[in-house]
This record gives C-alpha cells, sequence and structure tokens, in this order.
C-alpha cells in the first residue's frame, strides 16, 4: 500500500514544480516587458501560491483517517526535510532576522544558533521517538490512551495556545507583506492563504501538506538567495552571498565606518559589526539559545511530520536533511545584513537632502507610503522631498549621515533590493518568497491545532467510540473553522507580532519540551509526573511573561514591565527566556516526581 502513496512521488513532482516556477518567473519577466500594469505580476504570483497549496491538496487527497494523519508512514526522509525546512524558516527568518544582525550585531548569532540548534535536537533527540510512538499530536504521545481527562485536556490546551499565538504572528506578517510589497490589501492577502491552505490540509492532511512544503521550499530558497546572489555579483563578482559577503560588504563597510568616524560623523556605537557587542548580557544571550533551540524542537508543526516515517532511522534522516536545507538559507542571513548595510551607504550616505528626488528617486514614486515605512530621514518618513528637507533643518543643501537616517530593520532584506536599485520584478518574487515561508510555516500550526482539537478533545474527552468517518469530519469542520477565526484576527486587528512570537516560543520551551524529552529519554516517567511537569513549566513562564512582556496594563511595550533581575546573572530577563526559567522549573519538577516515586517504591518493596 505504502508504495503507492502520493509522497513515494514527490521527486518527480518536485522536477516539475520548479520547471512550473521558472516558467511564472518568465511569464512575469514577460508581462513588464510589455508594459502590464505592476499589481498583474502580483496577482500572477499570488495565485502561483495558492495553486501550488490547491494542486498539493487535490494530488494527495483521502478519504481514510490514517492517511489522513499518517500518510500510510511513507515519507522520504529526503523531500519530508525538504518540507520541514519550509516550516522551520517562517517569517523569522525570511523576514526578521537579517534586521537583527544588522541592528544588533552579535544577538542575531543567539537567534542564528538558537534556530540551528532546535532543528538539530528536532532531527536527533525527536525525531526516533516520536516516530517509533505511533503518536498522531503531542498529547497523544504523552497521555498514550490514559483516560485521565485532566492530564489530556491540560496538554491540549498548551498545545493549541503555542500554536494559534505563532499561527497568528505567520497571518499578520502576510497582510503586511500583500499590502506593503504586492499592493494587494492585507485582508484579502490574508483570506488567499487561508483559502489555499485550508483547500490542502482538508483534501489530504499531513499528507498533502508534507507535498505542499517539499515543493514549496525551492521557490523559498530561490526567491531569499536570488537578489542577495545579485548583489554579491554586483560587488564582488561571486553568485554565493555567504562566501562573498566578507570581502564584498563588510570590509568595504567597516572602511567607509572608519573614515566617517575620523570625520566625526559618526559615534562607535552607530558602527555596523556583526561581531560588535549587542544588547543582551552573557546570561540572556545563551538563555536565548538554549530557550529558542528548546521551542522550535517542540513545536508541534514540526513534530507531527515525524510520524509519517515508519522508522526511527528514516525519521533521523528526515531530520538531518531539514538541518542542511535550513542552512541553506540560514547561513545567507547575515550576508543579507552586510549586503543591506553597503547598499544603504552607497545609496544614501553624504547624498545632499535636496538630490533625494534624483539619487534615490524610488523613495517618493510609486509605492510612496511602502517607502516611508522602509526608511526615515531625519526623523521623518519619506512621503514628500520637502517634509525631509524641513526635518533636516530646513537645508537643502544638508548631508546626510548615518545617523540621519533610520531603516526597518524588520523589512531590512526588502529594503536592501531596494537600495540596490534592482529590478522591480526581483521586489515582486521576493515578496512571494515571503509569503510561501510564512504560509508554509502556518498550514503546519493549523493542522496541528485542528488534529489535537478532534484526536485529544473530540475524539479521547467526548466520543471515544466515535467511528473513524466521524472523527475524520470534525477534524475537518475544526480545521476550516479555526481557519476562519485565525484569519478573522489577524486581518481586522493589529496584534503585537513580537510579544506572540516570544509567548509561543517561550510556552513551547517551558511546558513542551521537557515532557516531550522526560517521555522519549527517561524511561518509566509516569503520566502524572509529565502533567505536573507540564503545569509547573506553564505556570511560571504565563506569570513571567506577564511580568516582563506585558505588565499591570496588559500591553506590550508600554514602559510598566517588570525587569526581574537575576542576582549574579543579570539585570533584566527577556522576556523570551521565561520559557527557560520554565524549563527548567518543569525539568526540576519532574525529576523531583520522579524520585517521590521511586522512593516509595524502594519502601514498598522493602
Amino acid at each position: 500500500m505504502a508504495s503507492n502513496s502520493p509522497l513515494k512521488l514527490s521527486g518527480q513532482l518536485l522536477g516539475m514544480y520548479i520547471a512550473s516556477f521558472a516558467l511564472t518567473i518568465f511569464f512575469a519577466a514577460t508581462l513588464q516587458q510589455i508594459g502590464a500594469p505592476e499589481h498583474y505580476v502580483a496577482v500572477l504570483m499570488i495565485a502561483f501560491l495558492i495553486g501550488t497549496w490547491v494542486f498539493a491538496g487535490l494530488f494527495a487527497k483521502t478519504m481514510r483517517l490514517t492517511v489522513f494523519h499518517e500518510a500510510e508512514r511513507a515519507g522520504v526522509p529526503f523531500y519530508i526535510g525538504q518540507a520541514m525546512a519550509a516550516g522551520l524558516i517562517s517569517s523569522a527568518i525570511y523576514i526578521l532576522l537579517a534586521g537583527e544582525f544588522y541592528k544588533n550585531g552579535i544577538d542575531g548569532l543567539a537567534w542564528f544558533s538558537g534556530w540551528v540548534l532546535g532543528a538539530t535536537m528536532l532531527g536527533v533527540l525527536v525525531a526516533p521517538g516520536y516516530a517509533s510512538s505511533r503518536a498522531v499530536t503531542l498529547p497523544e504521545m504523552f497521555f498514550g490512551r490514559d483516560e485521565n481527562r485532566l492530564f489530556r485536556f491540560a496538554s491540549l490546551v498548551i498545545v493549541i495556545l503555542s500554536c494559534f499565538l505563532l499561527l497568528l504572528v505567520q497571518f499578520h506578517a502576510t497582510a503586511i507583506i500583500s499590502q506593503q510589497f504586492l499592493g494587494i490589501p492585507g485582508p484579502i492577502g490574508v483570506f488567499a492563504g487561508v483559502l489555499a491552505i485550508t483547500i490542502c490540509l482538508l483534501a489530504g492532511g499531513i499528507q498533502s501538506l508534507s507535498i505542499a512544503r517539499a515543493m514549496i521550499y525551492p521557490v523559498i530558497a530561490i526567491t531569499f538567495l536570488l537578489p542577495l546572489s545579485w548583489m554579491s555579483i554586483n560587488a564582488t563578482g561571486l553568485p554565493v552571498p555567504q562566501l562573498a559577503f566578507g570581502i564584498g560588504a563588510l570590509q568595504p563597510v567597516a572602511e567607509i565606518d572608519a573614515e566617517m568616524m575620523d570625520a566625526g560623523f559618526a559615534l562607535g556605537k552607530e558602527i555596523f559589526s556583526i561581531t560588535s557587542d549587542g544588547r543582551l548580557d552573557g546570561f540572556n544571550f545563551l538563555a536565548l539559545i538554549i530557550c529558542l533551540g528548546a521551542g522550535i524542537s517542540a513545536m508541534p508543526h514540526l513534530v507531527q511530520h515525524f510520524g509519517v516515517f515508519d522508522t526511527r532511522a528514516k525519521a533521523r534522516r528526515g531530520g538531518i536533511w531539514a538541518v542542511f536545507f535550513l542552512l541553506l538559507v540560514l547561513s545567507a542571513v547575515p550576508a543579507a545584513a552586510a549586503f543591506a548595510k553597503l547598499e544603504f551607504y552607497t545609496a544614501l550616505l553624504g547624498l545632499p537632502v535636496s538630490e533625494l528626488a534624483v539619487e534615490s528617486a524610488w523613495l517618493f514614486g510609486e509605492g510612496t507610503a511602502n517607502a516611508g515605512k522602509l526608511i526615515s530621514i531625519c526623523g521623518q518618513e519619506v512621503v514628500e522631498l520637502k517634509q525631509v528637507i524641513a526635518a533636516c533643518g530646513g537645508l537643502p543643501e544638508y548631508v546626510l549621515t548615518a545617523r540621519d537616517i533610520t531603516i526597518s530593520s524588520q523589512l531590512l532584506p526588502f529594503a536592501a533590493v531596494k537600495f540596490a536599485h534592482l529590478p522591480d520584478l526581483v521586489m515582486t518574487i521576493m515578496a512571494a518568497g515571503a509569503l510561501a515561508a510564512l504560509w508554509s510555516t502556518a498550514d503546519g500550526l493549523l493542522l496541528a491545532t485542528a488534529n489535537t482539537l478532534s484526536q485529544d478533545g473530540y475524539f479521547r474527552l467526548f466520543r471515544p467510540k466515535s467511528p473513524l468517518g466521524v472523527r475524520l469530519f470534525m477534524t475537518r469542520f475544526l480545521l476550516v473553522l479555526i481557519a476562519i477565526i485565525t484569519a478573522l484576527l489577524a486581518a481586522w486587528t493589529a496584534p503585537s507580532s513580537e510579544f506572540l512570537f516570544t509567548a509561543a516560543f517561550a510556552i513551547s520551551a517551558a511546558a513542551l519540551f521537557p515532557a516531550l524529552i522526560s517521555k522519549i529519554w527517561w524511561s518509566g516517567t509516569s503520566s502524572t509526573q509529565l502533567f505536573f511537569g507540564m503545569l509547573a513549566g506553564f505556570t511560571v513562564v504565563v506569570l513571567l511573561l506577564f511580568l516582563t512582556a506585558l505588565g499591570a496594563d496588559f500591553v506590550p511595550n508600554s514602559g510598566d514591565e517588570f525587569r526581574l533581575p537575576i542576582p549574579l546573572l543579570t539585570d533584566r530577563l527577556m522576556p523570551i527566556n521565561s520559557g527557560f526559567i520554565g524549563m527548567l522549573v518543569a525539568f526540576a519538577t519532574i525529576g523531583i516526581l520522579r524520585q517521590i516515586s521511586g522512593a516509595k517504591k524502594v519502601s514498598v518493596t522493602s
């Protein structure tokens, strides 16, 4: 039966899909050459992405619950590794991480290292155990057929919360990218993504999810690396930014920095360097690496992929391939920060304000509002030249220095493309790639949430004797319901993406990771010990997140948050590192309960 699985055809599909992507790019370039409106190209790219998920769903459609959940355990490590890498990249790597390197230097290495650590632990520590457990969801792995409703309900809530928070982040970023770089209203971009993902998952579950992600990975990699390779060729003649950015970007930037400091146009703290001191102290730096790694390795939308393997060895190989494919993209992120800085210096530094409209006309051209969100000059968003001149002291001949120019670190890769004067088509392709990265994370989160609600909520808690067909229907019904709720919240509210992201990974690290590792590697850990460990970690992390990230008014970054110093370690606990503290508490709780349980057994035996 497994030999006929659609997963076995991933290789043939991948080749045809890459060819179709190339044809789509060719068609988009042709549209631009013949003078078609720019939004035609944006609509074409959105349609291509929608078609990817719809095709994967129809190709892998099934009416069997076991196939929907496990894909006949016919996963191929190479292609599932690609699928997992697509889910790992998400908005954090594609959009945000380069800005962290750009803004805070060495702090970016903590995020970089945490992502690699998480992917590695996922493949080495989690993959074999989850594959051999034959579980469909994390609560099912934790508690198996244990009928304790409290245990299962608590784990269900924690899993859904960690997934739902991160799901909101992906769709909120979808709205921003759609509106700002594709000219498509944010709500339309969100509902387009939700529609494509929902059709895909309704049809084939984990089977169609794996195929869609495996196909979309090359799109994500190509669209992220293409502009960087272009900038690398322009600077050094080499098309590999990971190898060229040291000489092609870091060295010229360092020379310009030195000249500015000698001339008094820049301060030491304004100098760009990937190895410069960041805002994190030693404790928060190391805790961030561990917390992020633990959170990633326990995120349900990634762990669920190992359920498609029939052996521990295949699961481990799939995890190793995921690390390899992740590093292909992740290793280029420092180069993105360095080339962005070089292009920024080349385009604007030393330019009189009056010449902005000539030398950097894109700031004032079509999409002016978009440019304003990418860059501010003298504290003024770039909308009209007279406003910028007024902000710079009213002097048209005022020469711009580094301290006058502020670039949005959250959208740095797109700013770099603008500064480098690459064709508009490159920006559109990159925006489409960002949507692909966002949707390829959102689809797994949506499926993990629906599966958990259906399998551990409806089936285990309410209708344990329900037929397979009813369970499949409920999974699909809940999937649609969650998709609609998430789309509405993301399209018409403005949540704090930073807080949601922080909370999702902190909860995963504090509550899910200790239980997962204890279940796999600490034989004899009982359901009761796992439950109290999860509960302790979750309670601690929620309390610390409230104190460090929200404060009394429940509003992030409002100024009333608590510093929470730890003597001899740090004078302020970083909010995401609440997960690190919660993780220590959870492991300690499980360990203490095991010791108590062991002591009781010895006492009874004696």
